[in-house]
Protein backbone atom coordinates (compact mmCIF):
# COMPACT_ATOMS: atom_id res chain seq x y z
CA UNK A 1 0.00 0.00 0.00
CA UNK A 2 1.26 3.36 -0.95
CA UNK A 3 2.68 5.49 1.99
CA UNK A 4 0.57 8.58 2.70
CA UNK A 5 2.21 11.80 4.11
CA UNK A 6 0.75 14.87 5.91
CA UNK A 7 1.39 18.11 7.62
CA UNK A 8 0.82 17.49 11.31
CA UNK A 9 0.23 18.28 15.03
CA UNK A 10 0.27 15.53 17.55
CA UNK A 11 -3.18 15.03 19.56
CA UNK A 12 -1.82 12.29 22.04
CA UNK A 13 0.91 9.77 22.54
CA UNK A 14 0.31 6.98 24.65
CA UNK A 15 2.90 4.63 25.44
CA UNK A 16 2.64 0.96 24.08
CA UNK A 17 4.20 -2.06 25.54
CA UNK A 18 8.08 -1.26 26.33
CA UNK A 19 9.65 0.51 23.27
CA UNK A 20 6.56 1.48 21.34
CA UNK A 21 4.24 4.84 20.95
CA UNK A 22 0.76 4.58 19.74
CA UNK A 23 0.35 8.69 18.47
CA UNK A 24 -2.95 10.46 17.50
CA UNK A 25 -2.27 13.24 15.36
CA UNK A 26 -4.36 15.56 13.47
CA UNK A 27 -3.00 16.03 9.70
CA UNK A 28 -3.71 19.17 7.09
CA UNK A 29 -5.05 16.74 4.91
CA UNK A 30 -6.94 12.85 6.10
CA UNK A 31 -8.31 14.47 8.93
CA UNK A 32 -7.39 12.60 12.75
CA UNK A 33 -5.25 9.30 12.24
CA UNK A 34 -4.32 6.90 14.37
CA UNK A 35 -0.89 6.01 13.90
CA UNK A 36 1.70 2.97 15.91
CA UNK A 37 4.99 4.48 15.86
CA UNK A 38 7.22 0.89 16.44
CA UNK A 39 10.24 1.66 18.77
CA UNK A 40 9.93 5.52 18.95
CA UNK A 41 10.77 5.15 22.46
CA UNK A 42 13.79 3.78 22.00
CA UNK A 43 14.94 4.98 18.46
CA UNK A 44 15.36 8.50 16.76
CA UNK A 45 16.49 7.39 13.29
CA UNK A 46 12.70 7.19 11.53
CA UNK A 47 11.08 9.75 14.39
CA UNK A 48 12.14 13.25 15.66
CA UNK A 49 11.00 13.69 19.18
CA UNK A 50 7.56 13.34 18.76
CA UNK A 51 5.88 16.15 21.36
CA UNK A 52 2.46 18.35 21.50
CA UNK A 53 2.83 21.37 20.33
CA UNK A 54 4.95 20.99 17.49
CA UNK A 55 4.42 20.74 13.71
CA UNK A 56 5.56 17.50 11.91
CA UNK A 57 5.56 16.02 8.40
CA UNK A 58 4.43 13.00 8.56
CA UNK A 59 4.56 10.09 6.32
CA UNK A 60 2.54 6.59 7.24
CA UNK A 61 0.84 3.53 5.75
CA UNK A 62 -2.61 2.43 6.18
CA UNK A 63 -3.21 -0.83 8.31
CA UNK A 64 -5.91 -2.91 9.80
CA UNK A 65 -8.50 -2.28 12.82
CA UNK A 66 -7.72 1.68 11.94
CA UNK A 67 -4.51 1.94 13.47
CA UNK A 68 -1.70 3.06 10.88
CA UNK A 69 1.65 2.53 10.63
CA UNK A 70 3.74 5.51 11.30
CA UNK A 71 6.93 5.29 9.19
CA UNK A 72 8.41 8.88 10.00
CA UNK A 73 8.14 11.92 11.48
CA UNK A 74 9.83 14.79 10.94
CA UNK A 75 10.03 17.91 12.68
CA UNK A 76 8.51 21.23 10.60
CA UNK A 77 7.91 23.77 13.42
CA UNK A 78 9.72 23.38 16.67
CA UNK A 79 8.01 25.66 19.62
CA UNK A 80 10.61 25.92 22.29
CA UNK A 81 8.66 28.49 24.81
CA UNK A 82 5.61 26.28 24.79
CA UNK A 83 7.72 23.56 25.75
CA UNK A 84 8.88 25.41 28.69
CA UNK A 85 5.68 27.38 29.71
CA UNK A 86 3.53 24.96 32.13
CA UNK A 87 0.55 27.50 31.92
CA UNK A 88 0.98 27.53 27.89
CA UNK A 89 0.99 23.92 27.91
CA UNK A 90 -2.16 23.83 30.01
CA UNK A 91 -3.61 26.25 27.55
CA UNK A 92 -2.61 23.78 24.41
CA UNK A 93 -4.38 20.58 26.70
CA UNK A 94 -7.04 22.50 26.72
CA UNK A 95 -7.56 22.63 22.76
CA UNK A 96 -6.17 19.71 22.16
CA UNK A 97 -8.58 17.98 24.32
CA UNK A 98 -11.53 19.34 22.46
CA UNK A 99 -10.06 18.53 19.03
CA UNK A 100 -10.01 14.95 19.96
CA UNK A 101 -13.30 14.65 21.42
CA UNK A 102 -15.07 16.70 18.58
CA UNK A 103 -13.33 15.68 15.73
CA UNK A 104 -14.11 11.96 13.79
CA UNK A 105 -11.47 10.01 12.57
CA UNK A 106 -10.04 10.22 8.76
CA UNK A 107 -12.59 13.11 8.16
CA UNK A 108 -10.17 16.11 6.20
CA UNK A 109 -10.44 19.46 8.56
CA UNK A 110 -7.94 22.01 6.79
CA UNK A 111 -10.01 24.77 8.66
CA UNK A 112 -9.42 23.73 12.62
CA UNK A 113 -5.83 22.25 11.02
CA UNK A 114 -4.83 25.73 10.47
CA UNK A 115 -6.88 27.46 13.47
CA UNK A 116 -4.90 25.42 15.89
CA UNK A 117 -1.75 26.44 13.90
CA UNK A 118 -2.48 29.79 14.80
CA UNK A 119 -3.28 29.11 18.36
CA UNK A 120 -0.18 27.41 18.89
CA UNK A 121 2.21 30.21 16.81
CA UNK A 122 0.10 33.13 18.60
CA UNK A 123 1.05 31.05 21.98
CA UNK A 124 4.30 30.76 21.06
CA UNK A 125 5.11 34.35 20.31
CA UNK A 126 3.60 35.29 23.59
CA UNK A 127 1.82 38.15 21.69
CA UNK A 128 -1.23 36.69 23.68
CA UNK A 129 -2.16 34.89 27.02
CA UNK A 130 -2.13 31.49 26.63
CA UNK A 131 -5.92 30.55 28.33
CA UNK A 132 -7.47 33.64 26.88
CA UNK A 133 -6.16 32.35 23.16
CA UNK A 134 -7.54 29.21 23.76
CA UNK A 135 -11.08 30.30 24.96
CA UNK A 136 -10.98 32.24 21.07
CA UNK A 137 -10.09 29.22 19.83
CA UNK A 138 -12.32 26.91 21.64
CA UNK A 139 -14.86 28.77 20.12
CA UNK A 140 -14.24 28.84 16.67
CA UNK A 141 -14.01 25.23 17.50
CA UNK A 142 -17.15 24.88 18.52
CA UNK A 143 -18.70 26.61 15.26
CA UNK A 144 -16.00 24.74 12.93
CA UNK A 145 -17.57 21.91 14.02
CA UNK A 146 -21.25 22.51 14.36
CA UNK A 147 -21.44 22.91 17.94
CA UNK A 148 -21.60 26.93 17.87
CA UNK A 149 -22.68 29.10 20.82
CA UNK A 150 -25.59 31.58 20.54
CA UNK A 151 -24.81 34.04 23.11
CA UNK A 152 -27.17 36.77 22.33
CA UNK A 153 -30.50 34.80 21.36
CA UNK A 154 -32.36 32.27 23.01
CA UNK A 155 -30.72 28.81 20.29
CA UNK A 156 -34.57 27.73 20.42
CA UNK A 157 -36.92 30.56 19.73
CA UNK A 158 -34.21 33.21 18.25
CA UNK A 159 -35.51 35.78 21.04
CA UNK A 160 -32.93 38.67 21.72
CA UNK A 161 -31.17 37.79 25.34
CA UNK A 162 -32.14 41.55 27.03
CA UNK A 163 -28.94 43.40 27.71
CA UNK A 164 -27.54 44.08 31.03
CA UNK A 165 -29.30 40.71 32.57
CA UNK A 166 -28.01 37.80 33.58
CA UNK A 167 -29.28 34.65 31.64
CA UNK A 168 -29.59 30.62 31.40
CA UNK A 169 -26.75 28.97 29.22
CA UNK A 170 -27.41 25.14 28.58
CA UNK A 171 -24.73 23.57 26.77
CA UNK A 172 -26.35 21.10 25.51
CA UNK A 173 -28.52 23.07 23.36
CA UNK A 174 -25.58 25.24 22.29
CA UNK A 175 -26.06 28.55 24.70
CA UNK A 176 -28.45 31.13 25.67
CA UNK A 177 -31.83 29.51 26.56
CA UNK A 178 -34.80 32.21 27.51
CA UNK A 179 -36.78 31.78 30.48
CA UNK A 180 -39.91 30.59 28.41
CA UNK A 181 -38.08 27.66 26.33
CA UNK A 182 -37.18 26.40 29.99
CA UNK A 183 -34.44 28.16 30.66
CA UNK A 184 -30.86 26.24 31.10
CA UNK A 185 -28.92 24.52 33.80
CA UNK A 186 -25.92 27.57 34.04
CA UNK A 187 -26.62 30.72 34.59
CA UNK A 188 -24.10 33.34 33.07
CA UNK A 189 -23.66 37.18 34.17
CA UNK A 190 -24.03 39.84 31.27
CA UNK A 191 -20.66 40.90 31.18
CA UNK A 192 -19.19 37.24 30.53
CA UNK A 193 -21.62 36.42 27.42
CA UNK A 194 -20.99 39.27 26.06
CA UNK A 195 -17.25 39.31 26.40
CA UNK A 196 -17.75 35.86 24.97
CA UNK A 197 -19.17 36.77 22.37
CA UNK A 198 -16.81 39.10 21.06
CA UNK A 199 -14.16 37.08 22.59
CA UNK A 200 -12.04 37.66 19.27
CA UNK A 201 -12.18 41.94 19.51
CA UNK A 202 -11.82 42.27 23.33
CA UNK A 203 -9.45 41.41 25.80
CA UNK A 204 -10.77 38.54 28.85
CA UNK A 205 -10.21 39.08 32.57
CA UNK A 206 -8.94 36.15 34.37
CA UNK A 207 -12.81 35.82 35.67
CA UNK A 208 -13.95 35.15 32.18
CA UNK A 209 -11.63 33.22 30.68
CA UNK A 210 -11.89 30.67 33.46
CA UNK A 211 -15.88 30.97 32.83
CA UNK A 212 -15.19 30.33 28.55
CA UNK A 213 -13.14 27.39 29.37
CA UNK A 214 -15.51 25.98 31.78
CA UNK A 215 -18.46 26.74 28.82
CA UNK A 216 -16.51 25.40 26.51
CA UNK A 217 -15.69 21.89 28.02
CA UNK A 218 -19.32 21.22 29.24
CA UNK A 219 -19.98 21.83 25.48
CA UNK A 220 -17.64 19.67 23.92
CA UNK A 221 -18.86 17.12 27.03
CA UNK A 222 -22.25 17.58 25.85
CA UNK A 223 -20.98 16.76 21.89
CA UNK A 224 -18.54 14.54 22.02
CA UNK A 225 -19.68 10.73 21.89
CA UNK A 226 -18.46 10.94 17.98
CA UNK A 227 -14.95 12.34 18.58
CA UNK A 228 -12.00 10.40 19.17
CA UNK A 229 -11.87 11.02 22.84
CA UNK A 230 -13.14 12.79 25.62
CA UNK A 231 -11.92 15.82 27.09
CA UNK A 232 -10.24 14.29 29.96
CA UNK A 233 -6.24 13.44 29.94
CA UNK A 234 -3.92 15.89 29.21
CA UNK A 235 -1.62 16.46 26.06
CA UNK A 236 0.76 13.58 26.25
Amino acid sequence: MTPLSAGSLVLRKIPYQDAHLIVTWLTDSFGVISTLARHARSSSKRFDAIEPVHTYRVSYREGKGGLAALIEARLLTVRLRLTSDLEALDAAGFVFRWARALLPAKTPEPEVFALIVKFLDDVEGGHVDGKTCAVRTGIRLLELSGYGLSLDACVKCARARPSGRDAYVSPEAGGVVCRACGGGRKVLDDGVLSALRLADEAPLSPDYVRAGLHLIDETVNAHASGGTGGTSGGTR
